[in-house]
């Protein structure tokens, strides 16, 4: 389902995939979501516009690049942690000019 005919979606994602997961998960409002691999809670959010709407996430971001701005957004709960198919520890690399990558 898309929003009703005359709301608006403003896209935060870089190109545009929360408008498509949006449509593909039948839109994530209400609810409680994981995003792995996340970053800003604003700048390039896959999961800022379905915020909006009422949806909260569990994010999950190994290293320093959780931002400060995370207080922003209280529904959420921020995870510095590495997501891994078996439990135990992996080497992780942080590239500090660029925390998003």
């Amino acid at each position: 389902m898309d929003p009703p005919s005359g709301s608006r979606f403003i896209s935060y994602a870089q190109n545009s995939e929360d408008v498509l997961l949006n449509r593909v998960c039948h839109n994530l409002n209400a609810g409680l979501y994981v995003d792995i691999g996340a970053f800003d809670p604003v700048i390039g959010s896959l999961t800022k516009a379905s915020y909006d709407r009422g949806g909260s996430w569990i994010r999950c971001k190994p290293g320093s690049g959780l931002p400060k701005r995370l207080a922003e957004r209280p529904r959420d709960i921020n995870l510095p942690i590495a997501v891994l198919d078996r439990p135990g520890e992996v080497d992780f690399i942080e590239g500090l000019d660029e925390p998003a990558l």
